[in-house]
């Protein structure tokens, strides 16, 4: 096997917080050697297809698909192809004011240099759009590659993140996401919610989103948000003097007979009926004078 090489540099490096100065990608050939060498600038990258070891500090890391590794300005390193399964990976070098502060908040740094993202695909996605950033050029090409850089950071933070709270606390992607949107119903339920728009900002069609959100919470996103409502309006209904109009639309019904409707059906009679039901009887308020 020969090895297949791209390579492109940065041709409007800027002198920011993050630049990045080059990006590429190899199908490396059997036992394929780089090192032992030290760099002056920070160098990721991202496993696509096989294996391969990196050695740094006197510590050998066995890395293969969806791993990524980091080499440090001043650190000598060495990393070695598999001979049977070589490794195909992309690249990107960083170079920038806060670059390695940042990569030490995350956790990751010459002690740290492996990181296994749950999320590797978004990871490999950003590596090809630096590239493709760069391959546009000049100075807008320069800021989307930084910003490119920044989503695979962000993604290496969530992974490092994850790893120091352990395995028992790893929640899939699909367990992040119904939290979030169990937080926006409850904080947006008194707003119109399309259940198929928010499946799709979150990147999955609304029936896999609701079976996935009813088997984690015990109910599907339309009756969690009904339920919401429904308990929002009880609580208008039996503490204050809004009128039933009023009360639908402060839960998120335009349609005052359609709200009663649902009241009825939730809890067996019409908002009205219910107050005059089950609302305590306002007393009167006593005046006392000052002693």
């Amino acid at each position: 096997m020969s090895e297949k090489l791209s390579f492109i540099m940065n041709d409007a490096p800027s002198k920011g917080e993050i630049t990045v100065l080059f990006s590429g990608q190899s199908q490396t050939d059997n036992g394929h050697d780089v090192g032992p060498t030290v760099l002056d600038y920070i160098l990721i990258h991202c496993v696509q297809s096989g294996y391969g070891r990196l050695t740094m500090r006197g510590t050998t890391y066995d890395l293969g698909k969806g791993d990524s590794f980091f080499i440090f300005p001043g650190e000598l390193f060495r990393y070695v192809a598999d001979d049977k399964e070589p490794w195909a990976y992309r690249w990107f070098a960083l170079r920038g004011t806060h670059i390695e502060g940042m990569l030490a908040d995350i956790g990751i740094g010459p002690h740290a240099p492996v990181v296994h993202p749950a999320r590797s695909m978004k990871v490999e996605l950003a590596f090809k759009k630096v590239q493709s950033a760069l391959r546009e050029g000049g100075i807008s090409g320069d800021l989307e590659a930084e910003a490119h850089a920044r989503l695979a950071l962000a993604e290496y933070s969530r992974a490092s993140h994850l790893e120091r709270l352990g395995t028992s606390e790893v929640r899939s992607d699909i367990e992040r996401q119904v939290e979030q949107a169990v937080r926006y119903i409850t904080l947006r339920y008194s707003t119109p919610i399309s259940i198929e728009s928010l499946a799709q900002q979150f990147g999955y069609h609304r029936t896999y989103f609701s079976k996935m959100f009813h088997e984690l919470t015990g109910e599907s996103p339309i009756q969690l948000l009904i339920r919401l409502r429904m308990e929002r309006a009880r609580t208008l209904i039996m503490t204050t003097k809004l009128a039933v109009e009023q009360v639908a639309s402060s839960v998120g019904y335009n349609d005052a007979l359609y709200f009663s409707k649902m009241y009825k059906r939730w809890f067996g009679m019409a908002p009205s009926s219910y107050r005059k039901e089950y609302q305590p009887a306002l007393l009167p308020v006593m005046k006392i004078d000052p002693v």
